[in-house]
C-alpha cells in the first residue's frame, strides 16, 4: 500500500493539468506550473494580448514559457516506475513478474525497469544497481520535487529581474526630469540675481 500510495504521488505529479496525461515535451510558465508544450499552444492558439496561466490564470508576459528538458527525462522515468500489470490478473492482486510469475519488488537503476527478486541473476540485470521499489520511487518522486523548487525560484528570479527591467526606463526618464526642473530653478534663480543686479547698478555708479 505505502508502495502504491507512493508511485501514484509520483505518477500525478508527472501529469499535465489540462490533458491529465504524462507531461509531453514539457513546459515551465513563469508562475512555475507544468504543462504540454502543445497543450498551452492550444489553449494560447486565439490569444493575442491576454495568455493566462490554465492553472492559475496568472498573465504571463507575450506567452513566455520556458522548455524543461530535464523534467521530461524525469517524466519518463516516472512512467517506466509503472508495474507491468497482467490483464488476466483481478484488479486487487500485487503485480507480477511476466517472466518469474513473482511479486515486483524491486527497481533497477540502469534500466529504470521494476524486477522480482530473482530478475537480478538475469544476464540482463547482472552487475546493475537494484534496490527496493518503494526506495526508488520515493527518491524519484524526490528528485522531480527537487528539481521543480529551485526551477520556481529561478522563474521568480526572471520575473523580478524582468520587473526590474521595466521600470528602469520610468525611472530614468523620473530622474532626467528632475533634473531638468532643477537646472531650470537654478537658471531662473541666476536669471533675477542679474535682473537685480542691473536694476541696482545705476544707482550705484556702476554703469558710469
Amino acid at each position: 500500500l505505502e508502495f502504491e500510495a507512493t508511485l501514484a504521488a509520483l505518477q500525478e505529479a508527472a501529469k499535465c493539468p489540462i490533458c491529465l496525461d504524462y507531461l509531453r515535451s514539457p513546459i515551465t510558465t513563469e508562475c512555475g506550473h507544468n504543462l504540454c508544450c502543445s497543450c498551452i499552444q492550444q489553449s494560447w492558439a486565439d490569444l493575442q494580448n491576454r495568455f493566462p496561466c490554465p492553472v492559475c490564470r496568472h498573465q504571463c508576459r507575450e506567452g513566455r514559457v520556458m522548455d524543461n528538458a530535464q523534467l521530461g527525462r524525469m517524466i519518463e522515468i516516472a512512467k517506466r516506475l509503472q508495474p507491468r500489470r497482467n490483464k488476466t490478473k483481478s484488479q486487487g492482486e500485487s503485480p507480477r513478474c511476466e517472466k518469474h510469475s513473482q511479486i515486483l519488488t524491486l527497481f533497477c537503476e540502469e534500466d529504470l525497469e521494476v524486477l522480482c527478486h530473482r530478475c537480478p541473476q538475469l544476464p540482463d540485470h547482472q552487475g546493475h544497481h537494484v534496490r527496493p521499489i518503494t526506495e526508488a520511487a520515493t527518491d524519484h518522486r524526490g528528485r522531480i520535487h527537487s528539481y521543480i523548487e529551485p526551477l520556481k525560484r529561478q522563474v521568480a528570479d526572471i520575473q523580478n529581474l524582468i520587473s526590474i527591467q521595466s521600470k528602469k526606463p520610468f525611472e530614468l526618464r523620473k530622474k532626467v526630469e528632475n533634473q531638468r526642473k532643477q537646472l531650470s530653478s537654478e537658471f531662473e534663480n541666476l536669471n533675477q540675481f542679474l535682473e537685480r543686479e542691473q536694476q541696482a547698478g545705476p544707482a550705484e555708479g556702476w554703469w558710469l
